[in-house]
């Protein structure tokens, strides 16, 4: 209703028929809308990260034992699953016995190692006023010194932690912190950052085929940037190429529009949420976009317009 349709209609689902979500009155032209959303991360994303956990597990008893308190920043140059799960173990723990944070450690074609102390000052200082709920973003924050919500991060601390009252389920708190190591971690292989950006192509060819034959057809692509800039500039790449190439088979596709979504909960703020929307008309529709509103979820003067040559959100640093 807020682009000036007279009319929305939820159409239900009646299989084995393919059928649209939206039919929406414009006028005197109805059209017909299909939204699509992408899971939220690749299978190759989880791959990855659960082949991390694999090698810091493996490392995770001697740097305890070893008392290595520090926060390791990694970046693998080199697909993780080419590597041993001991490959911290031998490549690194023995290292950093012989440095002296802040400092880089390792860098060559494998990957990129530095090293800087954990503020217990700081984190002491926090603790002092507050308690902290175990696991959380703030923990993270506490340990790493900074937020990097687009890279992963591991940690292990000891400390006192306490309850709240006698609730049960996640009510575990961190009140005193005595050892913490922590590292933040990601990878820019080619190959990597070619698995992890999906394209959008068989989720726009699945959405053609549920609009109607010989009617005015729209697709919307709801999608989340998770795995920073690298990776969102590849997927960026491949969605005009696929949306150009693109075949309707005869359906009337006349608009696409891709919806990047990212959702931040900071520990100053409540929750914060940035959309960016690329979109594609036919050749034949310019300067007729059914809507003038395109952003889904937050109001459109605060949306990232790509094709407005506005900076995406994925491209400034993250709250």
């Amino acid at each position: 209703m807020r682009n000036g349709s007279e009319e929305v209609e939820l159409l239900d689902e009646a299989p084995p028929e393919k059928r649209p979500d939206i039919r929406a009155l414009m006028g005197q032209e109805a059209w017909y809308i299909e939204c699509k959303r992408l899971e939220k991360t690749s299978g190759y994303s989880e791959r990855e990260r659960r082949k991390w956990l694999r090698m810091w597990t493996r490392a995770l008893d001697v740097l305890i034992d070893r008392r290595y308190s520090v926060v390791l920043d990694v970046v693998f140059h080199v697909e993780l699953e080419s590597l041993p799960d001991d490959f911290l173990v031998t490549e690194l723990c023995g290292k950093l016995a012989l440095v002296q944070p802040p400092c880089s450690v390792i860098s060559n074609e494998i990957w990129e190692v530095s090293a800087s102390p954990v503020d217990y000052a700081a984190a002491r200082d926090h603790l002092s006023k507050y308690c902290v709920k175990y696991p959380s973003d703030q923990i993270d924050e506490l340990i790493g010194g900074r937020r990097e919500p687009n890279r992963g991060f591991t940690s292990a601390i000891e400390g006192r932690f306490v309850q709240m009252g006698d609730r049960p389920g996640n009510n575990r708190f961190l009140d005193e912190l005595s050892f913490a190591i922590g590292a933040f971690w990601s990878c820019d292989a080619d190959r990597s950052t070619e698995r992890k950006a999906r394209d959008i192509r068989r989720h726009l060819a699945e959405a053609v085929r549920q609009l109607p034959n010989g009617e005015r057809g729209v697709v919307h692509v709801g999608l989340e940037t998770l795995d920073g800039q690298i990776v969102e500039a590849e997927r960026y790449a491949r969605i005009v190429n696929t949306v150009r190439q693109f075949d309707a088979r005869g359906k009337d596709l006349r608009w696409v529009y891709c919806h990047l979504f990212q959702s931040y909960a900071p520990p100053h703020d409540c929750w914060i949420i940035d959309e960016t929307v690329y979109y594609f008309g036919r050749s034949d529709q310019a300067g007729r976009e059914p809507i003038f509103k395109r952003s889904a979820v937050i109001p459109e003067d605060e949306a990232d317009d790509d094709n407005a040559g506005v900076p995406v959100h994925w491209m400034r640093p993250t709250p």
